[in-house]
């Protein structure tokens, strides 16, 4: 959810740059509008502190699960409020405040206007601390029993500085570097006049602007994407992976399925995360991460059933399906919505609230198809773990074991204890792990090379293709005339 709502933060911050002020807005003060914001988000913290509050007490009591989901959907609410607060203030002219005192600087401005949320999101894993003690502390007496290695708890600062580098900055870091490549290169276009002159088309005259500055700019965005593991690895607290016969059977596991990785890295936590993770979509530029509590609790095969997810991610090109399916349905939601604006009277179609729906439903079908589509991929990424497990690729007919789903439905349940997430929880991006545990019991005894996961993943794959064809070409006829 942090995730979302930061990226949801920053497009109302870039909309709003597009668009301009709302006219029912344009009689407010930016200075109010900027102080009105940052008040109603202490508000909306101060009460979710409260409530957090009362809540450690009654788990004190009580001892009871429900207390600690309480106080986790209370930091969320809060988040959706503290949110929502910045985009009204936004609207309202909060970005213009900051431009008159800082100026319209590079990113600076943007990031200016998001501080007083990103400070409140930061304030939350603070409010939160308390609860999260206690269950590790739970979790710390359960491992002392199973005689599973120890980490104590961290401090609140310990607590907070991990999440803000490795859930806030995950999302902060992209994005700032995309808006600030986007940015140079829209200043040093204008200072120097480049390029200049006009195309001739069938449709009329084309200022060769308007078609090079977003071809740079998204050449820019390409580049960052393929570069920034590079970044990242340096943003999360990463070590190699020692040599030894573990890193060595994940090497050649890499190899066998043809996935290039620049290294397989550590990811140190301090044993607060049970989780693997592959990024970068050039094999330059690609690393495989494994959390310290992952590679310290679980067995060699569920090590290796996690490794195979995360490279079978890889393998079936998720990530830039991810990115094919989420730009061709905002590219056809946005078409579509054009031509019905275009059956609308002038003034309507002019209007500001008809343009601002049309972006919210731009937003909204980007943000369904990308938890959709991911959902899938994730299903597909565990069926490609048990069959590595179950030995395809090496030879002859194979099925699908019960051992091979037994290693990856133990790693999954491994996740959601220590991590003290309920199987049933669901989240966006991956669905639930009782759904992909059930998805994968399933598997037991079919034919490997014929799943239906995969069938499924790639009817995705060209119904996004497809899609994203048919946008781009729509675009191109409406451009040209």
């Amino acid at each position: 959810m942090v995730h979302a709502l930061l990226i949801a933060a920053f497009l109302v911050v870039l909309v709003r740059d597009r668009v301009g002020p709302a006219s029912w807005a344009r009689g407010l003060s930016p200075d109010w509008a900027y102080m009105m914001m940052v008040g109603a988000m202490g508000v909306v913290w101060a009460l979710a502190q409260a409530r957090i509050a009362l809540l450690g007490r009654s788990l004190d009591q009580s001892g009871s699960w429900r207390a600690v989901q309480k106080a986790e959907r209370t930091l969320v609410a809060s988040r959706l409020a503290m949110t929502a607060a910045l985009a009204a203030g936004v609207v309202m002219g909060a970005l213009d405040a900051v431009r008159r005192r800082a100026g319209d600087l590079i990113v600076i401005d943007e990031l200016l206007t998001l501080a007083p949320l990103l400070v409140f999101f930061v304030l939350g894993w603070w409010s939160i601390y308390p609860i999260e003690r206690r269950v590790r502390e739970a979790i710390l007496l359960r491992r002392l029993d199973d005689g599973r290695p120890l980490h104590s708890p961290p401090s609140r600062a310990a607590f907070v500085g991990y999440a803000t580098r490795h859930q806030m900055m995950l999302i902060v870091v992209p994005i700032v570097l995309i808006m600030a490549w986007q940015e140079t290169a829209q200043w040093l276009m204008d200072r120097y006049h480049w390029p200049r002159g006009w195309w001739h088309t069938s449709g009329g005259l084309i200022r060769k602007r308007d078609v090079v500055v977003p071809l740079v700019q998204g050449a820019g965005v390409i580049v960052v994407f393929a570069l920034l593991p590079l970044v990242l690895r340096y943003v999360w607290d990463t070590v190699r992976l020692g040599p030894g016969s573990l890193r060595d059977g994940l090497v050649e596991m890499c190899r066998a399925h043809r996935v290039r990785v620049r290294d397989l890295l550590v990811w140190r936590t301090g044993g607060q995360m049970l989780n693997g993770a592959v990024m970068g979509i050039v094999g330059p530029a690609r690393y495989i991460l494994l959390t310290d509590a992952l590679l310290e609790s679980m067995t060699p095969e569920q090590v290796e059933a996690v490794t195979a997810h995360e490279v079978g991610h890889v393998r079936r090109r998720h990530m830039v399906w991810l990115a094919v399916s989420v730009i061709g349905g905002v590219m056809a939601a946005g078409t579509v919505a054009d031509l019905v604006m275009r059956r609308l009277p002038l003034s309507v179609q002019n209007g500001e609230w008809a343009q601002m729906a049309g972006a919210a439903v731009t937003l909204a079908v980007g943000l369904v198809l990308f938890g959709y589509v991911s959902r899938r991929f994730e299903w597909q990424a565990d069926a490609f773990a048990v069959q590595h497990l179950s030995g395809l690729g090496r030879g002859g007919a194979v099925t699908i074991t019960p051992e091979s789903v037994g290693h990856m439905n133990e790693a999954l349940q491994a996740v959601a204890d220590l991590n003290h997430i309920p199987v049933g929880r669901w989240t966006w991006r991956h669905g639930s792990i009782r759904t992909r545990q059930r998805k994968l019991a399933a598997l037991v005894g079919q034919p490997a090379a014929r799943l239906a996961v995969d069938r499924q993943a790639r009817a995705v794959k060209w119904a996004a293709a497809a899609v994203l064809a048919a946008s781009v070409a729509m675009a191109a006829y409406d451009f040209l005339g």
